[in-house]
């Protein structure tokens, strides 16, 4: 049964109705990932056989005047942030997963992430970290793959530097406004 009101828009620019069962599922994936990550962004757990579905690709989901504003955040944000934890699984080359992404290039998903209108300076912000996080990742050569002693990058630590932002800026500030 599809959400008559909620859609993806396609890179082709087609559109495609949402079935229920995949909105609820995507709304479970990024509550897991809030909850199993949270105060942790450094060093996420998105095991890849969890977590196959392209994600980058809801950050066009769109709906009606019934798709609330509310809940268009919490997916977009959510997807972002699940892309974001993918991108540190990447580029951590000592306990990481280069597999993370399944068979989607790196620059494809610039791309999406690059197509997203944030709606405030916060989810700007969050763009920006996670487009740095992907160059970096689209960087690494296969050599740097392979480097187990870890994978030096001359804006790694910018990158990592804003995690902790991200973490109370989403994550912890959704757990917030859950409770009140």
């Amino acid at each position: 049964m599809t959400v008559d009101h909620i859609y993806l828009t396609t890179r082709t620019g087609d559109r495609r109705e949402i079935e229920w069962v995949e909105l609820n599922q995507l709304k479970k994936d990024i509550l897991w990932v809030f909850d199993e990550n949270v105060g942790d962004l450094h060093n996420p757990f998105v095991p890849d056989y969890s977590f196959p579905t392209k994600y980058w690709e809801y950050l066009r989901l769109d709906g009606d005047k019934y798709f609330r504003d509310e809940e268009r955040r919490f997916y977009k944000q959510g997807v972002l942030i699940v892309t974001l934890c993918m991108t540190v699984e990447y580029i951590d080359t000592t306990s990481g997963n280069q597999h993370i992404y399944g068979g989607t290039k790196i620059d494809e998903i610039i791309d999406y992430v690059s197509d997203f209108t944030p709606s405030d300076n916060d989810e700007k912000r969050l763009k920006e970290i996670i487009i740095l996080g992907l160059r970096i990742a689209d960087s690494m050569t296969p050599t740097d793959l392979m480097n187990r002693d870890g994978f030096e990058h001359k804006a790694l630590n910018d990158f990592h530097k804003h995690l902790d932002w991200v973490d109370k800026t989403f994550v912890k500030s959704y757990f917030q406004s859950r409770v009140k």
